[in-house]
């Protein structure tokens, strides 16, 4: 089996003409055509994970790169894009300020490195899983390490993520990842994730499994189809342009309608973007409670995910503060008919001066 898809990984790349990345393992190659090909990338656009940053080199300024350590532990190295980006306190960035009359600057936040978890640690159980199923997420977390409390990526600076699959089984994954400082070695974040991998049929597993060459090869002749999918997400130019809440300040809720820039290639409102719109809504709520310079940053997240988002959600938020530093923020994604859709549980601690580590 490993020798066929060899010779054909070979033969699609004389077809195609197409420059893979030489450390790419030959699994996850045939995998990402299938996706780029069969299903709209959209959110992943934004993020600038979707499967094109892994096949072509030259196709992105902020193309990935993978290497296999060893079995169940890779490295990818990341170039935070402006659009994955958003605005913050210099506090937390090594942006320097002087003379521009602005402590604003753009890094990725805790929230988008959560979503950057989520989309390597997938890519990491397709290629170690026999059937590459890449599942779907039950839960997510992840903690800034006491040197990304002041030292969030900015946006054009590299970042390595080391990825570890904890275990793989019938039903579920476990997964790990550290974001890290590629000289120092410096951790910025860590992560975790579960995946549930049932609920796939067999000929899903044939096609994904013994048959993936043929299918990815296969899969070339229905790029048209997909493509018009996501011409309006190549107009985004920032996150902030996706998170636009319809406010109810009465009580605290905000709604938005789901649409193709906000997914994952199955359709569905993307556990990432879920993630960075927990944060920007607990900062709108936050905000009201700022005295003079205070400001607030997130230090952890954890979300639990129950179902489906599609079509309106309406995001719940809760305000608890523990001590003079440190607020609990509840919030809760609700869809049609008050249908639960995920839980997320944020801390935030309060900066009081502006200062780099």
């Amino acid at each position: 089996q490993e020798n066929m898809i060899k010779l054909h990984h070979n033969n699609v790349l004389k077809d195609t003409g197409t420059k893979r990345m030489s450390q790419l393992p030959a699994k996850l190659y045939h995998f990402l055509r299938v996706v780029e090909n069969l299903t709209p990338q959209c959110f992943q656009k934004v993020l600038r994970t979707e499967a094109r940053s892994f096949l072509l080199k030259d196709s992105n300024p902020a193309y990935i790169t993978v290497q296999v350590k060893e079995k169940g532990r890779y490295l990818f190295t990341y170039k935070v894009p402006e659009s994955a980006c958003a605005k913050t306190l210099c506090y937390n960035t090594s942006a320097s300020t002087e003379g521009s009359g602005s402590n604003d600057v753009r890094v990725l936040q805790l929230s988008g490195l959560l979503a950057l978890f989520d989309e390597l640690t997938t890519l990491a159980i397709v290629n170690e899983d026999d059937s590459a199923r890449p599942g779907v997420s039950t839960t997510l977390s992840a903690e800034l390490a006491p040197y990304g409390l002041n030292n969030l990526p900015r946006a054009g600076e590299n970042i390595d993520v080391d990825v570890r699959v904890i275990k793989i089984g019938k039903n579920f994954s476990f997964l790990e990842a550290e974001a890290k400082i590629p000289e120092s070695g410096k951790i910025i974040a860590i992560g975790k994730h579960t995946k549930y991998l049932g609920g796939i049929s067999y000929l899903q597993s044939m096609a994904l499994g013994w048959f993936l060459p043929v299918t990815s090869f296969a899969s070339q002749y229905f790029v048209s189809s997909v493509s018009s999918l996501t011409r309006n997400v190549e107009k985004i130019k920032s996150v902030e342009d996706l998170v636009e809440f319809d406010m109810n300040e009465a009580s605290n809720e905000g709604s938005m309608s789901v649409g193709l820039q906000h997914c994952n290639p199955m359709k569905s409102c993307h556990g990432g973007f879920q993630a960075m719109a927990m944060e920007q809504m607990a900062q709108n709520h936050l905000a009201k409670m700022q005295k003079g310079s205070e400001s607030y940053q997130l230090q952890s997240i954890a979300i639990d995910y129950i179902s489906r988002g599609k079509g309106k959600l309406t995001f719940c938020t809760k305000v608890t503060p523990i001590n003079d530093l440190l607020t609990l923020v509840n919030v809760r994604v609700k869809g049609k008919g008050q249908a639960p859709i995920s839980d997320g549980v944020l801390y935030f601690i309060q900066n009081k001066q502006n200062s780099r580590l």
